[in-house]
């Protein structure tokens, strides 16, 4: 699913990012292009599974057979294009991995998702719309982060938010219930793709 790539103009761009937002220490193009043959030997053998839970615990279908994942030495990772950075831990690999293709997936089933996640822009109306994007993303990841972490590691996780739309986003969800607001997207889900009317 996932094909590593480095590209040196966009690393270029991401230094350029990094020097101006004091990133710290910006890895060498060198460094970078190992990293993702370390990335390969960590992520292809969990990879179809990932895929697959994420998949199944979302209720949506992956619409993109492969999907470009781009490797720079620093940046603020992001779902389009999709791009991490060089990370100081596997999980945190792992776990960025995870959020990111969540998004991706939402992006792939965009009409489908906003029909069924409208009841969420109703109740939050007046919430920013970082959090409202986050909400339903963060109660499939926590489910897909407990599984692979363990429930202790995810209030870790939780823990160390420092965005303030993700740490409300979180509060959210976790006040919702990951659970009750799966069932509730899925319910609508299935309501509005004809199972439920006509």
């Amino acid at each position: 699913m996932l094909r590593f790539k480095y590209s040196w103009i966009y690393d270029q761009t991401w230094r350029g990012f990094a020097k101006a937002g004091n990133f710290g220490t910006y890895p060498s193009s060198a460094e970078v292009r190992g990293y993702i043959e370390k990335i390969k030997s960590i992520w292809c053998p969990i990879e179809e599974d990932i895929a697959l839970e994420i998949s199944s615990i979302a209720n949506l279908k992956w619409k993109e057979q492969q999907i470009i994942c781009y490797v720079v030495g620093r940046c603020r990772p992001i779902s389009e294009p999709l791009t991490i950075m060089v990370f100081e831990s596997d999980q945190e690999l792992v776990s960025t991995l995870i959020h990111e293709l969540i998004h991706q997936i939402i992006s792939q089933n965009g009409k489908e998702y906003d029909k069924a996640s409208e009841f969420i822009r109703n109740r939050y109306r007046d919430e920013s719309q970082v959090t409202l994007n986050h909400i339903f993303l963060f109660a499939v990841y926590a489910k897909m982060h407990i599984r692979i972490f363990g429930e202790e590691d995810l209030k870790k996780h939780i823990a160390k938010t420092v965005r303030p739309e993700y740490a409300r986003a979180w509060e959210i969800a976790n006040g919702e219930g990951y659970d009750s607001l799966i069932e509730k997207f899925t319910s609508e889900l299935a309501v509005n793709s004809g199972n439920g009317n006509n």
